[in-house]
């Protein structure tokens, strides 16, 4: 347990051990008989028992939370890698459908025309060429379009791994606790 901690607690619970530590000289100096004194000692296991029972629950509570933050990691984790699955898809799909219109496309013109001379299949072949390094320059484009974009949801990734971190940030929860207690007895703490 940290130092500062410690100190935070004992500042909560000062006044009934310094009433205990008061009674304790009482006795000592028989100004108080042994009955009080037991009244005072049960008092006193009293504040040690909810102490350890205010310990435990917050060891508890920080296990859950603990347990629940790795869940949330966890299930982030998976809805990430579907949605870089489903990218996948989609973008496989989006070439399949292009290459198949581009064949729809090349195969009506061949089926269009009846047989060619060979200056129109040379003109053809010509045209084919042209439309296959076009093809190749839009596979290019889409190429680095596909890296920006891939680029882009990395960042945003980031951004929502900060955004977690900013949601829940490492505050230790028996802390909290802490000051919860203080302004439960009603004490400043620096009474």
């Amino acid at each position: 347990m940290d130092d500062t901690l410690i100190k935070k607690r004992l500042i909560v619970e000062e006044r009934p051990l310094r009433r205990f530590i008061s009674k304790c000289h009482e006795f000592q100096n028989n100004e108080l008989d042994i009955d009080d004194l037991e009244v005072e000692c049960a008092a006193m296991e009293a504040v040690w028992t909810r102490l350890q029972l205010q310990s435990e629950t917050n060891e508890n509570e920080s296990r859950v939370y603990q347990k629940r933050v790795e869940e949330i990691e966890k299930e982030c984790e998976e809805e990430t890698k579907t949605i870089e699955e489903l990218l996948k898809q989609m973008e496989a799909t989006k070439e399949d459908f292009h290459r198949k219109e581009q064949y729809d496309n090349i195969a009506k013109m061949i089926t269009s025309k009846d047989l060619r001379s060979p200056e129109e299949q040379q003109q053809l072949v010509t045209k084919l060429n042209d439309a296959i390094e076009e093809l190749q320059k839009e596979k290019e484009s889409y190429t680095s379009l596909w890296d920006a974009r891939n680029a882009s949801f990395e960042e945003i990734l980031k951004q929502i791994q900060s955004l977690k971190e900013q949601i829940h940030p490492t505050v230790s929860p028996t802390t909290a606790d802490d000051t919860n207690g203080m302004q439960e007895e009603g004490e400043h703490p620096d009474a």
